[in-house]
């Protein structure tokens, strides 16, 4: 009985046509990549830079939800337009927190920081956006 249903296990995965996945979205490993990426696209590159280990201060009330939301923002936009735009995620990143990145033929063309340093009375906060 095993045999048969092997057999018809292999039939079944022979006639279901392989699915890519909708969306690939690159993890940055490296500068290197990240420019090999860039430079080999024919396609727009909206790169997301998070790196929540550089904080030299505390955050704010709200960084947290805005931090995520910017998070959730490029997967939406990621799976809704991966056929026109590379999204590229950046985890091992600079000195930002977050920062939105916009390049067209190879070379950026605007970025976006998500974040500022709020001076409270008591001491400075970062704030996401």
């Amino acid at each position: 009985m095993s045999d048969l249903v092997e057999v018809c296990e292999g039939a079944v995965r022979q006639r279901e046509p392989e699915k890519d996945p909708v969306c690939r979205v690159p993890l940055i490993t490296s500068q290197r990549e990240e420019q090999m990426l860039i430079q080999s696209t024919s396609k727009p590159v909206v790169k997301l830079l998070v790196n929540r280990h550089n904080n030299k201060y505390s955050y704010t009330s709200t960084s947290d939800d805005n931090l995520l939301k910017n998070i959730e923002l490029f997967d939406r936009l990621s799976l809704r337009f991966s056929r026109r735009v590379l999204f590229i995620k950046d985890v091992i990143g600079s000195n930002e927190i977050c920062l939105w990145a916009f390049y067209g033929h190879g070379k950026k063309l605007a970025e976006v920081c998500c974040t500022s340093i709020v001076y409270a009375t008591d001491r400075k906060h970062t704030k996401v956006k």
